[in-house]
């Protein structure tokens, strides 16, 4: 019983490292594929946009106004 309860918990110890593994592999990925994408014409006039449309703020109250 003891060496089942051993190998169980080994499994999941292995498991837990596996996943953090894959894990950091997935946001080193991310983060490479968003550098990428910053680099490129389409990234930086999609930034660009961005920024211009959500610097424009907007006031409901202004065709109400007399």
């Amino acid at each position: 019983m003891e060496d089942i309860k051993r190998k169980s918990l080994l499994f999941f110890d292995f498991a837990s490292e596996v996943l953090f593994a894959f894990a950091v592999y997935f946001l080193l990925l991310a983060h490479s594929f968003i550098e990428f994408f910053e680099q490129t014409r389409f990234g930086r006039d999609t930034i660009s946009l961005y920024k211009k449309i959500f610097s424009f703020t907007l006031t409901f109250r202004e065709p109400f106004k007399k």
